[in-house]
């Protein structure tokens, strides 16, 4: 980057997509880790370049050049902040590790400057930027996700789908913009604070709150992106329309549930007889009748957010097949979560890929659970909104409350809207962030997924499994794929609270069996689950490198949508 230029906002700077100068070519481990912390930094995400930057001047080791270079950027972080003095004193270090570093000697000049006289307000903006790398052939790939029902903080295993692949596709060199709806009203669109990716908020309001309007919003709000690739997600029975205004670009459709297959619940459950459930067989794109016929029945029953997303997508109207059917069609590819929904899916798409949710790495350091001691209980831990009856609390407290009856050695700890103590041996923590979670995990035992519903994939599950802890859950929908039986956990019959006592009572009986357990999953969860992992895997052979070739790159056609 040219090494200052004049303005007055303090904004995050802008790096570039790749390493300067020497570093342009090389391949070492601390090269890529500086280009990573580049392309943070570029995409706005100060903090998480810092971190990085940090690491590799923790790491020891480096060249003078890469070492200066990474002082320079970070008194150029600092600078943009409005710190000049950490900003000089990054400069001068810099200097000392490469004398010739001419960025870092006008950064520095332009911070004693600052430091000594305040700006006037008819002077020129000021700001600092770092470093920019040589530019390569090509840009950085442009990948925009859309989605009508993000909210942040998560409120769902989607969205925190959503922010984990869009961060990790950052870090892997692309180019990234998230489009989302906004709806005050409906409770759509809420983001706390900065929001967790780049991107843009979509304001709707009633008036403009239909299909057709909705497709020309988000269409319109892309095109100054051009992006090279579109990942519609986050939209329930609104996918296809959104896919629909996607119209002339590559685009993907991303199945977090079963959306679109089960247009009542998106899990293809229905209510039974005293508050149970009973699993259904059939799927819209199979059996288009009966499930109008069943949301006609049964649509009242579920939430005014499920309600109100059918009606406006237009579920059980021959045009919403239509658009339903054209979407899967012309996608570049469906991503779905497991291969049973890949079987559903696939009659009806060109492509259709199984692609796991991931989770950070960095989220759960891995190790083995402390030994406890003498008098402590051991802790069975269920993470989920034990309020949802389809998350199998119940089933979970029954198992519990058998063995109580037997050994009082144990506790049983969950999240839910509220914390407290439940019962002499069930614990609450209430609703716990993400930053919290991990830390719940570690002082777990055995983590617990007990659902009742066909769900496609369980976060929680695979988090457990990243913190190196074993995982009884129900053999149904994802989960049957994501624990390995008798090496990662057990799995047990959705439901049925006899056996899954016995297992919990057998891993509270073997503690050497839950560390084999646990350390497993680690190896499952590094090997098949972490981020990086999937995007190497699973995105990059789809998306490509993260340069792009501008004469291979797919611009919007004319076609309105």
């Amino acid at each position: 980057m040219t090494p200052v230029t004049k303005r007055r906002k303090r904004k995050a700077p802008k790096a570039a997509p790749d390493a300067p100068g020497t570093i342009e070519r090389s391949d070492t481990s601390a090269d890529r880790t500086y280009r990573r912390a580049c392309r943070l930094a570029a995409a706005g995400q100060a903090e998480r370049a810092q971190a990085l930057y940090q690491e590799l001047l923790g790491s020891g080791g480096l060249e003078s050049r890469l070492a200066a270079l990474i002082e320079n950027d970070l008194g150029a972080l600092a600078g943009a902040a409005g710190d000049f003095e950490e900003g000089i004193g990054r400069f001068r270090a810099a200097l000392a590790l490469d004398p010739d570093l001419e960025a870092a000697r006008s950064n520095l000049q332009f911070c004693e400057e600052q430091a000594i006289k305040p700006l006037r307000a008819d002077e020129p903006d000021a700001a600092l930027q770092p470093l920019e790398p040589s530019p390569e052939r090509g840009r950085a790939t442009r990948i925009a996700i859309i989605g009508s029902l993000f909210n942040w903080p998560s409120s769902g295993g989607g969205i925190m789908h959503t922010v984990g692949v869009g961060r990790s596709l950052i870090e892997a060199g692309y180019e990234v913009r998230h489009f989302y709806a906004r709806h005050e009203a409906r409770g759509i669109g809420r983001v706390e604070g900065e929001p967790p990716l780049p991107g843009e908020a979509l304001a709707f309001d009633d008036a403009a709150w239909n299909a057709e309007a909705i497709r020309s919003r988000f269409r319109e709000a892309i095109q100054p992106f051009a992006p090279d690739y579109v990942v519609v997600t986050d939209s329930w029975n609104l996918k296809p329309h959104l896919a629909k205004a996607m119209n002339g670009y590559r685009y993907l459709l991303r199945f977090d549930g079963q959306e679109c297959l089960c247009p009542l619940n998106n899990c293809r459950f229905l209510p039974g007889p005293g508050g149970g459930f009973t699993h259904c067989s059939r799927h819209q794109l199979a059996t288009p009748e009966e499930c109008r016929r069943c949301v006609l029945e049964r649509g009242g029953q579920t939430g005014q957010l499920h309600r109100n997303d059918r009606e406006v997508a237009g579920v059980g109207t021959e045009t919403y097949q239509e658009v339903l059917r054209e979407a899967l069609a012309e996608a570049e590819a469906v991503l779905v979560n497991n291969p049973l929904i890949e079987a559903m899916v696939s009659p009806y798409a060109s492509r259709v890929c199984v692609v796991p949710p991931g989770v950070a790495p960095g989220r759960f350091p891995s190790g083995t659970a402390r030994e406890k001691a003498a008098g402590e209980r051991l802790v069975v831990f269920m993470a989920g909104v034990v309020e949802e009856p389809f998350k199998g609390f119940d089933t979970l407290h029954q198992a519990c409350a058998m063995l109580w009856q037997k050994r009082r050695d144990f506790e049983l700890v969950v999240t839910g809207r509220q914390a407290g103590r439940v019962d002499e041996f069930t614990q609450s923590v209430g609703w716990l962030s993400q930053d919290e979670l991990p830390g719940h995990y570690r002082a777990a035992d055995i983590c617990v997924v007990p659902s009742w519903v066909q769900e496609a994939w369980a976060i929680v599950a695979t988090e457990a499994m990243a913190a190196g802890r074993p995982v009884l859950a129900s053999r149904v929908g994802g989960l049957q794929f994501q624990v390995v039986e008798g090496a990662t956990g057990f799995l047990v019959e959705p439901g049925n609270a006899a056996e899954l006592a016995d297992r919990i009572e057998y891993l509270l009986d073997h503690p050497d069996l839950r560390r084999r357990m646990g350390l497993a999953a680690r190896e499952r969860f590094q090997k098949e689950y972490a981020w990086p992992v999937i995007i190497e895997r699973h995105y990059r052979p789809l998306f490509g490198g993260p340069m792009a070739d501008e004469a291979d790159s797919l611009r919007a056609g004319e076609v309105s949508p």
